[in-house]
């Protein structure tokens, strides 16, 4: 698995090289509510300049590209107590993780070790 380095601010982007494939990542809040606390966390994703998510609503524990046609490897996002993403806990409390194909793999036949 591989650290992908967001930080703490509402909205980034960022484009990584890996396994061969170029992810283009844009990560935004739609919404924060009147409380401080955040709302919703969307993510883009584009693999080698073709976009495949759009406005995709982020979420812990579950793989970022739901569609397994589409997975060259995934995105999750880690948070503590399985808080929804919030951007002020990027970094802190909260992570985002690139899994390959076969860490997935692995992770489906129960054999995955860190």
């Amino acid at each position: 698995m591989l650290l992908i380095p967001i930080i703490n601010i509402p909205n980034q982007s960022l484009t990584l090289q890996v396994d061969n494939n170029q992810y283009d990542l844009v990560i935004h809040a739609t919404q924060d509510n009147a409380d401080g606390t955040s709302g919703i966390m969307a993510i883009d994703v584009s693999i080698n300049n073709v976009t495949i998510l759009s406005g995709i609503r982020a979420v812990s524990f579950f793989p970022l590209i739901p569609y397994d046609y589409l997975v060259n490897g995934n995105f999750i996002f880690i948070t503590q107590n399985f808080e929804y993403p919030d951007w002020r806990k990027f970094g802190i409390t909260q992570n985002m993780f690139y899994v390959s194909n076969d860490e997935l793999e692995a992770i489906n036949n129960g054999t995955f070790t860190a």
